[in-house]
C-alpha cells in the first residue's frame, strides 16, 4: 500500500487501498487517518500540480474511477464519500474563449464534512459543499451548496432533502 501512494506527502493511519492509485503531479497530497481508495472498478486518480494542495480528511472514501485534481487547493473533509468515476477540480485547464492555450487561475473547491457526491458528478472550480450535502449522480456543481442540501442536475440546482417524520 505505501508504495502505491509513495508520491503522497502524508499519508494517515490506517489508510487502505485497493485496486491501482495514481498519485502525480508533483504538488502536496495528503490522505488522513482511515482514507479507504477502492479502486477494485477502476484506477483513482489523484494530482496536485506542483503548487497544488490536495487534501482529503479523515475517514473520506473514494470509489474506482474517480479523479481528484488541483492546480491550487482542494480540501475534502472528514467522512465523505466520493463516487465511482466523480470528478473534482479546481480549474479548467484553458479559457473557454480567447486565447485557448492560456491557463486560467485555479478557483478553490471546498467540500465539507459527511458530504456525498454521487456516481458520476464533477465538483468544478469554486464549488463549497458545506456538512452533509448530497450531489446527485451525474450532477454538475460550480457554487456554494448550503448544508445539508441536495444538488441535482446540469447545472445543479439546490433543493432540500426531503424528511419524513414517523408517527
Amino acid at each position: 500500500m505505501r508504495l502505491k501512494l509513495w508520491r503522497c506527502t502524508r499519508v494517515g493511519r490506517g489508510v487502505k487501498v485497493y485496486g491501482q492509485v495514481w498519485a502525480h503531479g508533483g504538488g502536496a497530497i495528503e490522505l488522513g487517518d482511515g482514507v479507504v481508495l477502492d479502486a477494485r472498478r477502476a484506477p483513482i486518480e489523484l494530482r496536485a500540480s506542483r503548487v497544488g494542495h490536495l487534501s482529503i480528511g479523515p475517514g473520506t472514501t473514494v470509489m474506482g474511477g474517480a479523479s481528484l485534481e488541483s492546480e491550487g487547493r482542494v480540501t475534502i473533509g472528514a467522512r465523505v464519500t466520493i463516487g465511482a468515476y466523480a470528478k473534482v477540480l479546481d480549474t479548467h485547464f484553458h479559457s473557454l474563449t480567447g486565447d485557448r492555450t492560456a491557463r486560467p487561475a485555479a478557483t478553490a473547491v471546498v467540500i465539507e464534512d459527511d458530504v456525498v457526491l454521487g456516481e458520476r458528478s464533477i465538483v468544478l472550480p469554486g464549488a463549497h459543499l458545506e456538512a452533509k450535502v448530497q450531489v446527485a449522480e451525474r450532477a454538475v456543481v460550480s457554487r456554494r451548496v448550503p448544508a445539508g442540501m441536495r444538488a441535482t442536475g446540469n447545472p445543479a440546482k439546490v433543493e432540500k432533502i426531503a424528511t419524513y417524520d414517523s408517527p
